[in-house]
């Protein structure tokens, strides 16, 4: 009761049927196809510029948007990466884009500037090979779009000629002993202008310094060399110091040999005059009691007997044959 019969149908009718849901598949399809294209997400910590016709309207943040169609477009982020290898003197160039979805994602992480060897001249005219290295961010999505045409290679040229810069106006040596105060040079110089275009310079490093072969060679010498001359100054010292040593302790020797002897010589100097001291006194009780016990006693004979004694004493130790002299009368003529 319900149904259709087909069969009264003109085939005027079947085409015009069939056209029309053809039609509305093409439509469903295109319509599908619209709003997968024109549907993004954005994962997290990314973002996406969007213009519209033409003109800048957001910062696509994490999540899932639909743009206008036909209106809205994708801006694409450029980060071309060149890599310049350098060898023998010969420069080859290889350039890694990106391609698809990710032409257009702002990456918010932090990057790696991992740049290859830079050649640069110094002061002194001597070419190195210097391998720098950056670490930034991207801050502002609109700034690194519309205010730097490659921020990538932007950051990579301006961290090459702001390098060679700074070396150029130092010696050799200064660059090796240097590289932190290089290094500050070169984040002082370039962290505003990179600033301007949307990104965060966080930090600047020298991996390595590459001098020619032939200063390598010319440093080791003249590394060895100074080696030698400390060793033979240490050696020289120590020389110098032990001979001071033998030097001190001779001469503490010969002091304290000398305060000994003249020590010794007081202890004997001193003993003699205690033993004078004694025999005069000795002499003096032995007067005192022949004086006050002799009758006539004479203390300047006494003395002068005495003192024959010892003349003869001394005479006899060093002499074969002595002569006694009778009497002191003719000492007393030879005293006269």
């Amino acid at each position: 009761m319900f149904g259709f019969d087909f069969d009264v149908l003109t085939v005027e009718d079947q085409l015009n049927i069939t056209g029309g849901s053809c039609i509305g598949a093409i439509i469903s399809i295109l319509y599908c196809i619209i709003i997968f294209k024109y549907t993004t997400i954005v994962h997290q910590q990314e973002e996406i510029v969007i213009e519209r016709c033409g003109q800048y309207k957001k910062v696509l943040q994490p999540g899932c948007h639909c743009l206008l169609p036909f209106f809205d477009a994708k801006v694409e982020f450029i980060a071309v990466d060149y890599h310049f290898n350098i060898s023998n003197h010969h420069v080859q160039q290889s350039v890694t884009e990106r391609k698809g979805q990710d032409k257009f994602i702002i990456d918010k992480r932090l990057q790696v500037l991992d740049m290859p060897l830079q050649p640069v001249i110094t002061r002194d005219n001597v070419q190195l090979e210097v391998h720098p290295m950056a670490l930034y961010k991207v801050t502002d999505s609109m700034l690194a779009v519309y205010e730097v045409q490659n921020l990538y290679s932007s950051i990579q040229i301006l961290i090459s000629t702001t390098l060679s810069d700074i070396i150029g106006r130092i010696t050799l040596d200064d660059t090796l002993c240097s590289r932190q105060e290089v290094r500050r040079q070169v984040f002082n110089q370039i962290h505003s202008t990179i600033q301007n275009w949307g990104a965060l310079l966080i930090e600047v490093d020298i991996l390595e310094i590459d001098p020619p072969e032939n200063i390598v060679t010319a440093m080791e010498a003249q590394l060895l060399a100074e080696r030698e001359r400390r060793a033979k100054l240490v050696e020289a010292d120590a020389d110098r110091q032990i001979k001071k040593i033998m030097a001190d302790s001779l001469s503490q020797e010969k002091i304290q040999l000398v305060t000994g002897e003249s020590q010794s010589m007081v202890m004997i100097a001193e003993a003699e005059a205690e033993g004078q001291k004694a025999i005069g006194m000795a002499q003096a009780e032995v007067i005192g009691m022949l004086s006050g016990k002799v009758k006539g006693f004479d203390v300047g004979d006494f003395q002068l007997k005495n003192y024959w004694l010892d003349a003869i004493e001394a005479v006899a130790i060093n002499s074969r044959n002595v002569q006694l002299v009778k009497g002191v009368s003719i000492l007393q003529k030879l005293s006269e």
